[in-house]
């Protein structure tokens, strides 16, 4: 198994600790966020999500340092992507939709 640093993830966290993660807060996503997204087209779907993470990101700031701020949304937005792209194959595999 890929270490958790080559797929974004902080250092010392497995994938696999990363999966019983995500199947804990599996059941809260399926009663209380999966129903606002439901029948709303892609697009809309996109947007409400992308919102969510501009979100997560402002509130990461450093005081008084705007270069340091841009720097560690930089990097908080690439771990994201990086995670992203993880769970993404992990899903596909677990709904039967890998290509």
């Amino acid at each position: 198994m890929q270490t958790a640093e080559i797929i974004g993830f902080p250092r010392g966290v497995t994938p696999e600790a990363i999966i019983r993660l995500v199947e804990r807060i599996r059941p809260i996503l399926e009663s209380q966020v999966f129903p606002l997204l439901k029948g709303h087209p892609p697009e809309m779907q996109g947007c409400v999500l992308a919102d969510l993470l501009a979100i997560w990101l402002a509130g990461h700031h450093v005081p008084n340092d705007a270069g340091a701020t841009r720097t560690m949304r930089a990097e908080l937005l690439a771990m994201h992507c990086s995670q992203v792209r993880f769970l993404t194959s992990t899903n596909a595999k677990m709904i039967g939709t890998m290509p």
